[in-house]
């Protein structure tokens, strides 16, 4: 988004209208993107999401279980979540209340959903910062002994 608005904003007058009207509808999208609780709770869990309509139990336990942690009709999941709260269902199937205990296992995953992006992220953020060490070290003339520091 800061790429293609600085690039609008310094070409203005260089892009064609029909250009500059797609970007302009692409940088709409992006922003409406960015701003969807869903989209960006997709973005930070690593999910696919999924719609499920007549959610088992109560409000409470939708809003436990729900990817961005909204109360929605229909609830949104990541398919992790989703598959989660079948396997939670199914086991329980015996028992007379199949429900209890929902929210609490609904609390748990996406507790566990978190934990794992944000390592995720922290690993991806640690390739990131070792590979641009390394592009670094190699452009480096040989014999120089300068310290590379990288800001994070």
């Amino acid at each position: 988004m800061r790429v293609g608005n600085r690039y609008f904003d310094n070409n203005l007058d260089k892009i064609p209208d029909s250009d500059a009207l797609l970007l302009t509808e692409g940088l709409m999208s992006g922003e409406q993107a960015l701003d969807d609780p869903g989209w960006r709770a997709f973005s930070a869990l690593h999910e696919v999401g999924v719609y499920i309509e007549n959610f088992p139990g109560t409000e409470d336990a939708a809003q436990a279980w729900a990817l961005h942690g909204e109360l929605s009709k229909p609830v949104l999941l990541g398919t992790t979540q989703a598959r989660a709260v079948q396997d939670f269902i199914l086991s329980s199937a015996s028992q007379q209340e199949t429900t209890a205990g929902l929210v609490g296992a609904g609390l748990r995953v996406m507790n566990e959903s978190r934990k794992k992006a944000e390592e995720e992220t922290k690993t991806k953020k640690e390739k990131a910062a070792k590979a641009t060490e390394n592009i670094e070290r190699k452009n480096t003339p040989a014999g120089v002994t300068e310290e590379v520091t990288l800001s994070r």
